[in-house]
Parts: C-alpha cells; sequence; structure tokens
C-alpha cells in the first residue's frame, strides 16, 4: 500500500484529535489558575486565590465567651479544590499559652472535617508562630492547612482537595506563600 499525503493527514489528525481530547480532559492540570489578590477592606492583610474569592461572614457562639464572628474568604476551582482562609474578631487568645491556641484549632479542624493528622510541623510567618498541617479528612478528601497566630487573632489557610493524587502542592504553597499580614 502506498502512502499517499491525505493518509498522513489522517494520522495526523487522529494523533493531534486524541491529544486535543486529552488537552480538553486537563485543561485545569496543565494551565495555571488565574491568581486573584484578595486584600482586607482595613489594609490588614493580603493573599492570592486561584479565581474569585467570595466572602461570608456568621455568627457563632462560644461556651463561656459569648458570640464572635467567623470570617471567611473562598474560592472552589473546576478541578474541585477548596481555598479558603478563615479568622474571627473578638477572642482574647492572649490568656492562653501560643501552642495551647494552635493545639486547640488543630485538633478542633480535623475533628470538623472527621479526618486524621498525617503531618505537623512548626513554622513562623514573619515572626508569628504557626502550623503547618496535613490531614486526611472524610469522603477521602485531603486537607492541608496553615495557621498563623498573630495577637488575638488565628489565621487558618485551608486547602481541601477531593483526594490525595487530586492535591497540586505547588498552589498550595504559591497560595499560603501569598498571605500577607500588614501591620498586625
Amino acid at each position: 500500500m502506498k502512502l499517499t499525503k491525505g493518509h498522513i493527514q489522517l494520522v495526523i489528525l487522529a494523533v493531534l484529535g486524541g491529544f486535543g481530547s486529552w488537552v480538553i480532559g486537563n485543561y485545569e492540570t496543565l494551565l495555571p489558575y488565574r491568581w486573584e489578590p484578595f486584600r482586607a477592606a482595613n489594609g490588614e492583610f493580603s493573599l492570592e486565590f486561584p479565581g474569585r474569592a467570595v466572602v461570608e461572614d456568621r455568627q457563632l457562639s462560644i461556651t463561656g465567651e459569648g458570640t464572635t464572628t467567623l470570617h471567611t474568604i473562598g474560592t472552589n476551582t473546576a478541578d474541585g479544590k477548596y481555598y479558603a482562609l478563615a479568622y474571627s474578631d473578638g477572642r482574647n487568645l492572649q490568656n492562653q499559652p501560643a501552642v495551647d491556641t494552635l493545639d486547640s484549632a488543630r485538633d478542633n479542624s480535623i475533628r470538623n472535617v472527621q479526618g486524621s493528622l498525617i503531618t505537623e510541623k512548626q513554622i513562623t510567618v514573619n515572626g508569628r508562630l504557626g502550623r503547618e498541617i496535613e490531614a486526611h479528612a472524610r469522603d477521602d478528601r485531603f486537607l492541608d492547612m496553615r495557621l498563623i497566630l498573630s495577637k488575638d487573632r488565628l489565621y487558618v489557610l485551608e486547602v481541601v482537595s477531593t483526594n490525595e493524587r487530586n492535591r497540586d502542592s505547588k498552589n498550595i504553597q504559591k497560595f499560603f506563600g501569598s498571605f500577607k499580614l500588614n501591620g498586625t
């Protein structure tokens, strides 16, 4: 059989067609997120999210302390990850040791996702104590979390992935690294 220009074009089209389907199927993996800056209204902190972040505030009752407002800023990505920053106001964290505050935050966060701790390391961010945590969560999800204690505020940065294989450590570290405290 003699190969003609038409045969070669069909082979190339078949290869490219398969490649095109693969590219479309792996779009979010191949192309980077579109990172968007977020800055607190009072300028206290800033960070970048892989997409447009949504702000949600809700009142929580805390035993022995009354109520506090939980501020959550987060976004879901097309590939099923959730990136968020949460913090609350009005709690006096300076009355307990920093280690106890971080331990309590770690334990409560993991309990809330019905998870189990995998790794934990102590960190400092701009001279502030913190923790970096990896944990399994319910429904085979995976939780990456960074806790940062700043005066009487605890910042919780988290990335929830659909499973351990879906984690993207490069983007997780970009998200964590983009968090900047301005004058607090």
